[in-house]
């Protein structure tokens, strides 16, 4: 498909998914939304009070899921007084998906209410600090997945607006302000949550050796294959991002044993009860920006 067909095609999606999903939330406003990484869809099932879900299939131009550990089910429920909306499951681009259908998702919630998006991922471990089992705080990204959502053009929304300004800031991509209270929350739970760098990789393959030296070279702590092209495209639209990955392994060059897809959902399912006891105080006592007296301004 064509850059024209793509700028076209992006509102006409967001409307007809929104026209599905707008009766579907029963006039509850969810401000908070959460994509699931592999294996950590538990959380939708288990931390969710007056839930309900929707599968991908039933939402237009929601992608089928058919990696493994991806649920594909949309879920709103609440966590303490926050009404949350939780992506469980993704597709990539490793999948043969293009990027606008990446990001598809995450725009919806976004044109939903959402104002604070939280990426969730299962990852490799560049840093030989950050062993498998362990919950690190996205600080920063590379991306290597390309093209850029929101290359080609000004993309509008589904009423005709530009969804962000062409040339979209990253310098504070994962919300310092929001990184600064994970950590107090995860301090309070007695976890450690240390902060990294994580490289979104194009996939399937897994990192080679030299991969692994030259990403700790560009001061890379984690390697997945996804968040970053959601966490742009939510930025984009004026949300605020957090981002939290499991690591499920060492990259290639440090593992000693053969990686493997199984060995990152069973790291990932022993780690789940710490990841939803942290998601959970987060979302719970999620600080919003407050509105100012002017309008369109925050603070």
């Amino acid at each position: 498909m064509s850059k024209g067909k793509d700028l076209d095609q992006v509102g006409t999606s967001l409307a007809q998914s929104l026209g599905i999903l707008k009766p579907w939330l029963r006039e509850r406003e969810p401000k908070i939304g959460i994509i699931l990484g592999s294996g950590l869809g538990e959380f939708a099932k288990k931390s969710l009070a007056d839930s309900r879900r929707i599968d991908y299939i039933d939402i237009p131009h929601f992608p089928e899921c058919k990696a493994d550990g991806h649920a594909g089910q949309l879920w709103l429920g609440q966590v303490g007084l926050n009404d949350v909306l939780v992506l469980s499951g993704r597709v990539h681009a490793h999948e043969g998906h293009r990027i606008q259908t990446i990001v598809h998702p995450a725009r919806v919630l976004v044109r939903l209410g959402v104002k604070i998006l939280i990426v969730t991922n299962a990852a490799g471990s560049v840093n030989l600090n950050y062993e498998p089992g362990r919950l690190v705080l996205m600080r920063d990204h590379i991306n290597f997945i390309q093209p850029d959502p929101i290359q080609g053009g000004q993309f509008m929304d589904e009423n005709g607006d530009p969804l962000g300004e062409h040339h979209t800031d990253l310098s504070d991509v994962y919300s310092a302000r929001l990184r600064e209270y994970a950590q107090r929350q995860a301090s309070a739970l007695g976890l450690q949550l240390p902060m990294g760098v994580y490289a979104a990789m194009p996939g399937p393959s897994y990192e080679t050796p030299s991969e692994t030296r030259r990403l700790q070279g560009m001061g890379v702590d984690l390697a997945g294959m996804s968040s970053a092209p959601e966490a742009i495209a939510a930025v984009h639209m004026g949300a605020e991002v957090m981002g939290f990955s499991c690591v499920t392994n060492w990259t290639g060059g440090i593992a000693k044993e053969k990686l493997s897809h199984l060995e990152v959902k069973e790291v990932a399912a022993q780690v789940s009860f710490d990841f939803m006891r942290l998601v959970t105080s987060v979302i719970q006592d999620m600080p919003f920006k407050k509105e100012r007296a002017v309008a369109g301004q925050v603070t």
